[in-house]
């Protein structure tokens, strides 16, 4: 699977999970018959499962383009800025989401 098809199924995916919660709070999930517990454990194990799936190629990509002997310290370059990103995103979501 080439990175530009693995990147559009993984964010299909992603948005398609994160949907759920829509679901939840509307409450589609109890009209379709899915109870509240299937719904909230089946996101908490696929969202982390896609999100991992997502990084492979960007991490592939950047492992090609790094010096010989240096991929340990890109990787850990890399992940720090990913996960610095997930919790600046997560906080200003909060702050949106007070200010709304």
């Amino acid at each position: 699977m080439g990175y530009r098809s693995l990147f559009r199924a993984t964010h299909i995916a992603l948005t398609l999970i994160n949907l759920m919660d829509f679901a939840w709070v509307s409450r589609i999930n109890l009209l379709v018959g899915v109870p509240d517990a299937y719904l909230a454990v089946s996101y908490e194990v696929l969202e982390p499962l896609v999100r991992q799936v997502n990084t492979i190629p960007m991490f592939t990509l950047v492992a090609q383009l790094c010096p010989p002997g240096a991929e340990a310290t890109t990787f850990a370059l890399n992940m720090g800025l990913v996960e610095a990103g997930r919790q600046v995103g997560g906080l200003m979501g909060i702050a949106l989401l007070n200010l709304l």
